[in-house]
């Protein structure tokens, strides 16, 4: 099975209130909203997200610097996994992968997906952007780091909109501050 809720090409059946199960490969993905407000920019929404298929992934805990448990995540707890030269896979909240592929020329994302994957020339900073035009800002730690943490989240306007994501000297998500601050 697959983390993450189902594509839009996929079938998902609802089993309750906050949960539905993927006909093609059986996960069960829950989705309990915490809280969530709107103003200017992205709107903030803290969600808890559960995946069946998800029980042994620890990237979690190494984009946020805690585990909430076997196949656990939170809202903002995206992040990038450096396999090797040659892919990199976006791990979103949800739980949802997407491995690129580098083809010599751009980051290539998987069929059905349309964002775009590339670094920030001269930075640490990695920016998936995505068919709207807002983009996640991610930060790899160190050159060599195997992960990148999500730093912001930037609407689509053009405009200073952003949430901005901040950790500790430990790697621990600290604090998250939306647009009007």
């Amino acid at each position: 099975p697959e983390p993450g809720p189902g594509r839009s090409w996929e079938v998902d059946i609802p089993v309750s209130t906050y949960s539905r199960v993927n006909t093609r490969h059986g996960n069960v993905f829950t989705a309990i909203p915490i809280v969530g407000w709107s103003g200017r920019g992205p709107a903030m929404n803290m969600m808890l997200y559960h995946n069946s298929a998800a029980v042994g992934d620890t990237s979690f805990a190494q984009a946020v610097g805690f585990n909430l448990g076997p196949g656990w995540s939170i809202s903002y707890s995206d992040h990038l996994v450096f396999n090797n030269p040659s892919t990199i896979t976006v791990i979103a909240d949800d739980g949802t992968k997407d491995v690129f592929t580098w083809n010599g020329t751009i980051w290539q994302p998987p069929f059905g997906v349309h964002d775009r994957l590339e670094p920030v020339v001269g930075t640490n900073f990695w920016r998936l952007t995505h068919k709207n035009q807002s983009y996640h800002e991610f930060v790899r730690p160190l050159p060599t780091s195997t992960f990148a943490r999500l730093n912001r989240v930037v609407d689509s306007t053009g405009m200073p909109n952003t949430i901005t994501l901040s950790y500790n000297t430990s790697g621990v998500l600290g604090t998250i501050t939306d647009a009007a601050g």
